[in-house]
C-alpha cells in the first residue's frame, strides 16, 4: 500500500519513539524500521545516525542530541547524506507525538517529495505549536 501522496517514506525509529506512531505511519502506507531490529539497545547516536544516512532512511527521534545530526556523523559518513535520508525531530512529549505527526503528515509528505525532487536531504522538527523545515 502506498501513502496517499504516492511516495512511501522509509522511517528509521530511534529506540525512544512510540510503537503507536509506528502503527500510524504503517497505516498511512509508509515503511518503519526499528533501530533495535538492527542495533543493540543503547547504541551510540553516531552509529544510529550513520545507519540512517547510509541506508537511506529518515531518522525519527525524540532525542535532543540529534538536533546536531550532521555533527554526529563522521566525515566519511557525511558524504552519504542525500535524497531519501534525513531526520524528523520530535520535540514534543511522547504522549502527543502521534497527534502532532497526524496533524502535520501532509506537510511531512510534501517536504519529503520536495527533497526527493531536489536531491536534498530531509530535515524537519515538530514542536508543540510549530513545525520547522530545515533546507538541507
Amino acid at each position: 500500500m502506498n501513502s496517499p501522496t504516492g511516495e512511501s517514506i522509509v522511517f528509521f525509529f530511534d529506540e525512544n519513539v512510540s510503537h503507536r506512531l509506528r502503527e500510524y505511519l504503517i497505516e498511512r502506507g509508509h515503511r518503519v524500521i526499528l533501530s533495535t531490529d538492527y542495533l543493540a539497545a543503547g547504541t551510540v547516536d553516531q552509529i544510529v545516525a550513520s545507519v540512517a544516512v547510509r541506508s537511506p532512511m529518515i531518522l525519527v527521534t525524540h532525542d535532543r542530541d540529534f538536533r546536531r545530526f550532521k555533527e554526529l556523523l563522521a566525515k566519511s559518513d557525511q558524504k552519504w547524506i542525500s535524497k531519501g535520508s534525513g531526520k524528523l525531530q520530535l520535540s514534543v512529549h511522547q504522549s502527543v507525538s502521534v497527534q502532532r505527526v497526524d496533524r502535520e503528515i501532509d506537510m511531512i509528505e510534501f517536504h519529503y517529495r520536495r527533497c526527493l525532487s531536489r536531491g536534498t536531504p530531509f530535515y524537519m522538527e515538530i514542536k508543540d505549536s510549530l513545525v520547522r523545515v530545515i533546507e538541507g
